[in-house]
Formats: C-alpha cells, structure tokens, sequence
C-alpha cells in the first residue's frame, strides 16, 4: 500500500549495526546449488536456505550496493556462513522456471528466506536493504528462529467437520465462540497461514483451548452463503462468531503468530470472556493527564519520562504495539524505569508536542527529564531485546544525544567519539545532521587518511552530497580502496554518486548548478565504465531541479527513441521514475509526450510487468488531462498483464501479492 506523502515518513528499523563496523574482506557466499540440493543440504546441517532471486542482465543499482556494501558485512557473513545455505536463482534460466512456485507470487528480485523443506520464511529487497542494511539481518535472524521453533512443533489446529448449522448448534451448546477461517483455494496468504501458523504448538494450543475451529473455502458449500451473510470481501478472513450467529470480532490478512493469537484474545474480551491465555502486561502506558502534570510527576518521583510519539496510520507503531510493547521484559523494564506515555502526534495534546520536540517520523521514542528536555531519542521499530538496550542509553548521562550534541559543539573532533555521535544521530532519525557531520569530519582530514576501513565505511554510510569533494577525491583514487576491501571500487563510487544524484533528484538537500556541473565533470574525467549513464542520470536531476523541462524532454526522447540506460535503471523504470515526475510538476502540459513514449515503448516491449508499468504512466497522464476514462482503461490493462504475469509464472493458482507500484 503506497504510504501518504503529506505525512512525516514512518519507518521501521530492525537491529542494529556499530558505526564502528567496518568492510573487510569477508563475504556472503553463495554456492552453485540448485534449490534441491541446497534443501538436502539445510536439512543435513541445520540450516534454513537464503536465496538471491534475480532477473537476468546487470544486476540493478540497488542490488550492487547491496553486493559490495551490505554482504561484506562481518557481522552479516559471519551469520549467514553459520545458519544459511545461500543461493542465487537466475529468473531467467530454466532453474528460475521452475523454481518460480516457490516464491508464491512474490514479485522479484528479492532476497527469501526458505526452511529446509522449502517452506517460505521471510523475504526482502534490495531496496529496502540499501536503506536499511540491519533489514537483511533482522529477516534472517527471524527466519532461524520461526525455522527452529517449526522443527519442535507437532500440533495443529483442529478443526471441525460438518455443516455450518452444525457447527452453530456446537458453539450453542458449549457456550464457546466459532472461529471461521473464511479461506479460498487460490489464496496464497490463506495458504501460508495453513502451514506456517496454524502448525505452530501455540497457536494450536490457544485456539483448540478457546473456540471451535471450523475452515471453509468461500467457494464451495456453505460458502457463498456465508460470504452474503457476513460480507466478506476478501481473504482469508478470520470471523468470531457466537452460537446465535453474531460476530463479535473480525481481522483477517496473514500475520505471525503472536499477532493471531492476539487477535483471538480480542474477541474473547468482546464477548467478555476471562482470557486465561493472557501473559504478564507489557508497558503500562498513561494517555491521561496533561504534558504539565506528567513533568510535576517526573520530578517527584525522580524519573524520565518515556513518550512514544505515534500516529494511528503507523504501521511500525502498530507492531511495536503488539510485539514489542506487550513482552514481559520490556514491561517489567520500562514500568519500574520510566514514566510511560502515549500521545497521537496528530492529535490533542501530541500536535503542540511534535512542534516542540521537532518530530519527523513515527514512531519517535522520546526521553525527556523533569524540566521538560529531550535527553534521548529513538526513532523506527526494534526488537524487544534491542530497543531495551537503547533505552538503557537513556540512563547513562555521558551517552544521551543532548550531552553528545554539547561535545560536538564544545569541538570534540576524535574519530571515536565521531563514530559515536554519527551512530546516536542515526538512531534519533537526524540524518541531515548526521550526514553534515560526516562531511566535515571527512572534509578536515588529510585526504591520504581518507582511505581506510574506518572512513571508507563513514564515507560510505554518511555521504549523500554528490558534489562532494571528499566523494570527487575517492573517485580519482578508487584503485586504492582495494587496500581496505573494496573489490571492485568502480561499482562502489558510482553507487555513491548515484546515491546522491537520486536523493537530490527526490527533493533532498540543496541544488547547487555550478558544483553539479564541476561533478559532471569529475565523472568523466574519471572515466568510470557506467559514466555515460552516470551523467545521463545527472543531467536529468539537473533539468529537473531548474525545471528546465524542454532539455528534460529532450534527454528521455533519446532514453526512448535510443533505447539509452539511466544508472542502474531499466529503460520502463527510468521512464516512469522521471517521466512520472514531469508530470506531477507540470501537471498536463506534456502529457502528450509522455503518452508517445508510453506507446513507443509498449510497441516493442514484452515482459508483462514492464508493460503494466506503462500503462501505469498512461493513466497518470490521462489523469492529468482530465481524461478519467481513458485512465480507467490504462489501470484495466495495468491489472489485466498483473493477473497475466501471475498466472503465466504461478503454476499453482494462488494469489499474487501485488507490488507497491501496481497496486
């Protein structure tokens, strides 16, 4: 679902990775398995199986960060080396064919997770990982672990035989609730849920305990009925219903298992029930009270208070809520320690405090002392164990945010404690001012220091101006970054100059057209081998920034008309990408020529996928034009190659999970 723009950004991040790690030599290693022999081997030695799911052709921008910044990773090799079997599928060859059941519809490249029974774990992308390199560890960590407890498990779900009036009269008489698992045969999420959660030893043990469980296939019997009945509008959706037919809870959608559980333990409080099932209470939160009263009770009792600062919209608010939050450690932990608060920043109360606490980004954990003074700050989703460990930080005076940002402007300049408040700044989502910081401290360096392992990684991390001098001097000698690691140092500057191409071109920091043209320069001087599509994705950035739109025009006409590559871009991304955003800066002023692109390329483009990214363009153009029918034309043939490409590729007629883009 795409997320709302007009909002702060909510994000989500897993683990956590030391500003202090550094790129070595090591290297996630994939082996020349077939996906078979990778199973028989998890099997043998305990593993779960990571697989790098790839299309065919160069590897995209993403994919190569990833490859040369994130898999050099000790941390990150040294786990895989340990627990995975890891592989590469090449979608395009026979072996990707045939392997495409195994990804249930997921859309590729992708990285995923298998047990060694082939069963689908977790999965992720390389996008989501260029931004968030503990994403990957996080994914694999949580695969082991489903995967270990998987093994130990022999109980199921029961459910019940017969009728749906029988399974009334049953409910009726025992005074328990039904739980309907309303699934279909094509449902994927329905089928993932079949064998992942309802096989697990506490799933089954709360469920077969608390209701009578009966699935039924919408389709088929009873089915169609009940869908009229209890408007059900999609699967699996999962109803609680009492023996006089009533619903008195519904949810639906996959989910893990402490979320299904959760959900069951909902309905029985709303039938008003005893939930006997109920764990020790996590943090206990007061919305009560007002910001003046809460800083008085600070100071009596001696305490910080901890505000977590969410919005209802947040979905890693939502799973802090419900896995994090509720964990009897984190309770006892924050209960005993803080003064636990909730405010919804968009409304009462939170509004006036996201304005004076400079909020960006939801969820925000805030620590802020009787005076009212922020000490400490998280931002995004963590694990229970995780985001323990960063509360602690709270309580250590010397190592709170506000006494680092005081060494900072006091002039502590040492490379450790650089490392440190880079890390802390990251962690409290400042990266406008951890990416300054960076910078200047690069900038102060004799640039023959600049190429070791520590501010290779800084550089790496923190470097998002592309106009850099430190970024222009690396280029000239990447031949040196061999010394600490860097196999191919070609790759690794052009992805840091696409970086920081891309987040200017997204509205990011400041456009300066003389250094961009003197950066231009350095590219081709340097004679990098993707230069010419370096530049390309340069002067875009440049003409859409000085809304130089005839030039702009010009340069996607030879991107069409030549069949020209943008960095690390297919031709149908880079026209969406760029011609996407043309369109929403000039509204139907050159709707027309994006529409002749748009055909252009649909008159000789094949791949389903690409094409409905197409008529995606056509429709945001038709809209633009005030054309809506001929948009809803476009979306028709955008969802009709979708439904396409999933069946052509699924064998197995489940659901697809539609990307964000189509969706």
């Amino acid at each position: 679902m795409r997320e709302r723009t007009s909002r702060s950004r909510c994000i989500a991040l897993f683990g956590v990775m030391l500003a202090t790690t550094t790129l070595g030599m090591a290297q996630v290693t994939f082996e020349q398995l077939s996906f078979e022999e990778a199973q028989a081997k998890a099997q043998k030695e305990g593993k779960i199986i990571f697989v790098d799911v790839m299309r065919s052709g160069p590897p995209s921008d993403h994919n190569k960060h990833v490859e040369e910044q994130v898999f050099t990773l000790d941390s990150i090799s040294n786990f895989f080396r340990d627990n995975c079997v890891s592989i590469r599928m090449d979608m395009g060859s026979e072996a990707g064919k045939a392997f495409v059941p195994n990804l249930n519809m997921l859309m590729y490249p992708a990285y995923v997770f298998y047990d060694a029974k082939g069963a689908q774990l977790q999965y992720t992308n390389a996008y989501a990982v260029m931004e968030d390199p503990t994403v990957l560890m996080q994914k694999a960590r949580a695969s082991a672990a489903v995967a270990a407890e998987k093994k130990t498990n022999t109980r199921s779900i029961i459910f019940a035989d017969g009728s749906w009036a029988a399974v009334l009269q049953q409910a009726k008489t025992s005074g328990k609730l039904i739980f309907l698992d309303a699934q279909t045969e094509w449902c994927r999420p329905c089928r993932m849920m079949e064998r992942d959660v309802f096989t697990l030893d506490r799933v089954a043990d709360f469920y077969n305990g608390q209701f009578i469980n009966i699935s039924m296939d919408m389709e088929k019997g009873d089915g169609p009925e009940l869908v009229k009945q209890y408007g059900i509008m999609a699967y699996p959706t999962y109803l609680f219903i009492d023996g006089d037919g009533n619903v008195v809870h519904q949810d639906g959608g996959f989910m893990e298992a402490d979320r299904f559980i959760a959900v069951g333990q909902k309905a029985l409080q709303a039938r008003g029930q005893a939930n006997q099932y109920h764990a020790e209470p996590g943090i206990l939160f007061s919305e009560d009270g007002t910001w003046e009263s809460l800083l008085q009770q600070a100071a009596v009792e001696n305490k910080l208070i901890f505000l977590d600062g969410y919005a209802v919209w947040c979905g890693p608010c939502k799973t802090m809520d419900r896995e994090v939050f509720t964990r009897e450690e984190v309770g006892s932990f924050f209960n005993q320690t803080f003064i636990n608060v909730k405010r919804d920043m968009e409304r009462g109360e939170g509004i006036a405090l996201k304005e004076r606490y400079n909020i960006k980004a939801y969820p925000t954990y805030l620590f802020i002392n009787a005076k009212g003074e922020e000490v400490h700050r998280i931002v995004g989703s963590s694990s229970a164990d995780e985001f323990i460990n960063k509360a602690q930080i709270a309580l250590q005076p010397e190592n709170q945010l506000a006494a680092l940002n005081q060494r900072y402007a006091s002039g502590d300049r040492s490379a450790t404690f650089i490392q440190q408040y880079l890390k802390a700044l990251s962690m409290a989502y400042r990266q406008d001012e951890a990416a300054s910081v960076a910078t200047a401290y690069l900038d102060a360096l004799p640039r023959a220091d600049l190429i070791t392992e520590i501010n290779w990684t800084l550089a790496t991390s923190y470097l998002t101006d592309p106009n850099s001098s430190v970024l222009g001097y690396l280029a000239v000698h990447r031949d040196e970054l061999r010394g600490v690691g860097v196999e191919n140092g070609d790759e690794a500057i052009e992805n840091l100059f696409s970086k920081g191409f891309h987040r200017l071109f997204a509205g990011d920091g400041t456009f300066d057209e003389r250094a961009f043209k003197k950066t231009r320069a350095t590219i081709k001087k340097c004679r990098l081998p993707h230069a010419d599509e370096l530049i390309r994705l340069a002067k875009l950035v440049e003409a859409g920034k000085t809304a130089n739109w005839k030039n702009y025009i010009k340069l996607l006409d030879n991107v069409v008309s030549k069949r020209l590559t943008v960095y690390g871009q297919s031709i149908p991304v880079s026209l969406s990408v760029f011609a996407g955003k043309m369109l929403r800066e000039t509204s139907e002023t050159y709707a027309s020529n994006v529409l002749g692109w748009a055909d252009t390329l649909l008159a000789t483009m094949d791949h389903a996928l690409d094409r409905a990214k197409l008529y995606d363009l056509k429709q945001l153009a038709y809209q633009q034009t005030g054309d809506e029918e001929k948009a809803k034309l476009a979306s028709a043939e955008s969802k009709e190659l979708v439904a396409q490409w999933s069946k052509e590729n699924s064998g197995s007629g489940m659901m697809m999970a539609i990307p964000m883009k189509l969706q």
